[in-house]
């Protein structure tokens, strides 16, 4: 399923709420607050989910919520055994394990109300919720049979919900007549927001005349208040004021239709609760100041300034929900309820847990967090020789690396960010460096300037590089930066000599050679998703199959394309193998088989090590180009602050770029880079001229004989071929989820 409207906060789930408008969570906590504060339920009770739902005659799904919101207003407390006890952590209360069924509780009509719906009225919401939730997280398919266990009802109470589901939009039947639901894309997003953009400001028009002022007042009071809050207000408060703009203020539009709509369109909402659920509520402040500018607005009676204003809040808010779905596209779904099942299993290296030093160890005072082919041991050696730290490499690649880095930011100091900076500095894993200290800065602003042939050639490592004011990223030049830029490249396709010999007279380098009949079982392409997928995309429009939009940001049918194909070829034993790192890539060659791959510089430095006359190619349509930067982790203070700083400014002082440039890598601090090298070795790895002399690799052997001239040319010839940067795609999250049928298929 490519596309699926999803409409969790349809008009049909409102008419299962109260006529106030509330969840029936919140009814379920207002419920038990109301019997904790009569002391019909006195301090050290035990609360479960199970008998309270009984008791109330709910569903889990609500209690559940209803005792998490407690928990946070501290009426109730988390302890050793199951459940809940009533009074906060400092009541310090003995459990009373009483029978909850037994108890005479105050149940209000709301409660008793619902408990007299049909059975599928009762867990649809629930059920809805779960469907919602799980779809950023890929595609699902859903379990008649499993749904009748885990509510205890018969499936035609199931069927009864799935139907409705389906109306409302949130399931799907495919071709095998399987319910499905998802994945949810950044088109999804883009879309339900282009909705709400062309119908919220028309409604708050209609409303306008209608608002009382003591509501607006106290719409604004509740802004001002979480304003103040260090956290916003929490979770809670947050989700309230997004009720008071968006269903508060259009609640008395007359135009019942227009409503639905809007209501039916702000399921991508589910994003931003699943963010916070992770990752905290750390950029809340641009929203607080949008909503005040609505509700300034609408207190002066200015209704169209107010919808001028709605309109820009939607357009922000509609950045920030891509964004963190970008985030969530490297995380697995968690708490996925039991009739759901994903379509694609998550597959991979399984996340590592968390170093714990040896008893007695003491702490490194640095922790460098990277890519094998990056962090090399002679660069750690005269780092901590040099800054007389010690500095402790940790080299992870991959997803895994990604997810490390979003989501576990008390694991290193600092980073070496392969294009995920966009998704770090959403999750807040990273914090801003300041530029004036950094030493050699005005070297890297000079790569701005530098182009060929009137084109710029550096311009990715300023796309995201300095922190506005409103706290995003862009190229204009601020006193803040999100990374330090340091290495960078371009990588293409690595193949034995001989296939010169099967080429047609006068043809060129392609990266059609990847999906080329010709050397079928002798192709080797990279696992990674992001890479991968930007490689493919080459290959096909290099054989002429597609012709795509933007290669760096390919749209679901695009991705789609791609994916049919390369599954096919996969099929078909068209790939001898995928690899994962460099050294991966190097054996694939080295143990004889694939003659054509994609390749990083320096696994064809090891396989000329090995012997094997392995060249790189210089693609008719472009080369992929690729860069690595310094984060400083969002935790890293004090001590490991400074040592950060110190490793910041080192890699700019030319020992990294020299090591580095002995297997193909350039350095954004050039000239300093230049003095740590030989007039040979500049001259072959920079200036493209012939070796005067035979050169070495990073450990001191030989990797360039005499006479033998670079791939490409110079620094500025190499990277002026850049067709396309590394980067995370727009709809990162479903080209993730379909990479992994291609790698399965």
């Amino acid at each position: 399923m490519n596309q699926i409207k999803f409409n969790a906060l349809t008009a049909h789930t409102a008419a299962l709420e109260s006529a106030a408008g509330k969840p029936y969570y919140e009814i379920v906590r207002d419920e038990l607050a109301r019997n904790i504060a009569s002391a019909k339920l006195w301090p050290g009770v035990v609360l479960l989910e199970g008998p309270i739902a009984t008791r109330l005659g709910v569903s889990r799904g609500p209690v559940k919520r209803a005792l998490e919101l407690l928990a946070e207003d501290g009426l109730i407390s988390r302890f050793g055994g199951r459940g809940y006890l009533v009074g906060g952590p400092a009541d310090a209360a003995k459990p009373d394990r009483v029978n909850l069924l037994t108890l005479d509780l105050e149940v209000s009509g709301d409660i008793q109300d619902y408990a007299q719906r049909a059975t599928w009225q009762k867990i649809y919401s629930e059920v809805a919720e779960s469907v919602v939730a799980c779809t950023p997280f890929g595609a699902y398919q859903i379990s008649e049979s499993a749904m009748c266990a885990h509510f205890e009802v018969s499936r035609t109470v199931v069927r009864d919900v799935l139907a409705r589901l389906n109306h409302d939009g949130l399931l799907e039947k495919d071709r095998w007549s399987h319910w499905t639901a998802g994945p949810l894309t950044a088109r999804d997003v883009r879309e339900h927001y282009e909705m709400r953009r062309l119908l919220e400001p028309t409604a708050l028009r209609l409303a306008a005349p209608s608002l009382r002022r003591d509501d607006l007042e106290a719409m604004r009071a509740r802004v001002e208040t979480a304003r103040r809050s260090a956290d916003h207000g929490g979770a809670e408060a947050v989700e309230a004021l997004e009720r008071d703009l968006h269903e508060s203020c259009l609640a008395l539009v007359p135009n019942r239709r227009l409503v639905a709509a809007i209501r039916r369109s702000r399921s991508p909402e589910v994003i931003n609760r699943l963010f916070a659920q992770h990752f905290g509520l750390h950029d809340r402040a641009p929203a607080l100041d949008e909503h005040d500018r609505v509700l300034t607005h609408l207190l002066a009676g200015d209704a169209e300034g107010a919808t001028e204003a709605l309109e820009r809040h939607l357009e922000l808010a509609m950045e920030r929900a891509r964004a963190r779905l970008k985030v969530l596209s490297v995380l697995t779904a968690r708490g996925v309820a039991s009739y759901l099942t994903p379509l694609v299993k998550e597959r991979g290296v399984k996340p590592k847990p968390a170093r714990r030093d040896k008893p007695g160890a003491k702490r490194p005072v640095l922790r460098v967090l990277g890519r094998r082919e990056i962090l090399l041991e002679p660069i750690r050696r005269q780092a901590a020789k040099h800054l007389g730290f010690e500095i402790a490499f940790e080299l992870v690649d991959g997803a895994e690396e990604i997810r490390q880095a979003v989501t576990r930011p008390d694991s290193f100091d600092v980073y070496h960010q392969w294009h995920t900076v966009d998704l770090m500095w959403t999750a807040a894993s990273i914090q801003p460096l300041e530029v004036a200290r950094i030493g050699r800065w005005a070297e890297i602003e000079a790569l701005a300037s530098l182009a060929y042939r009137g084109a710029g050639i550096c311009d990715d490592l300023f796309r995201q590089l300095y922190v506005q004011d409103d706290g995003r990223l862009a190229a204009e030049r601020t006193d803040f930066a999100a990374m330090l830029p340091t290495i960078h490249g371009a990588d293409s396709l690595g193949f034995l000599s001989g296939l010169r010999e099967q080429l047609a007279p006068g043809e060129p380098d392609s990266w059609r050679w990847l999906i080329d009949e010709r050397w079928r079982g002798k192709v080797a392409m990279l696992r990674d998703p992001t890479l991968g997928m930007i490689e493919a995309a080459l290959a096909i429009e290099g054989a002429g199959v597609l012709k795509f939009g933007d290669i760096a940001n390919l749209s679901i049918e695009e991705i789609d394309a791609i994916i049919a194909i390369l599954k096919e070829k996969k099929r078909s034993g068209h790939f001898r193998g995928l690899w994962e790192t460099y050294e991966d890539a190097a054996k694939l060659m080295e143990r004889g088989g694939v003659v054509v791959q994609s390749i990083f510089s320096p696994a064809i430095i090891k396989l000329r090590h090995s012997g094997l006359d392995v060249l790189s190619a210089l693609p008719v349509e472009g080369t992929r180009g690729w860069r690595s930067d310094i984060c400083l982790s969002a935790r890293a203070s004090d001590e490991a602050l400074e040592a950060a700083y110190a490793y910041l400014n080192w890699w700019l002082e030319g020992a990294p770029g020299a090591i580095l440039a002995r297997q193909g890598y350039y350095m954004a601090a050039r000239e300093a880079t230049r003095k740590r090298l030989s007039p040979a070795e500049w001259d072959y790895w920079y200036e493209g001229k012939p070796a005067r002399e035979d050169l070495p690799d990073p450990f001191g052997e030989i990797c360039v004989h005499a006479g033998e001239v670079r791939d490409g040319g110079s620094y500025v010839e190499r990277m002026s071929r850049v067709r396309v940067w590394n980067t995370i795609m727009d709809d990162h999250n479903y080209l993730a989820r379909r990479w992994r049928e291609f790698l399965d298929a």
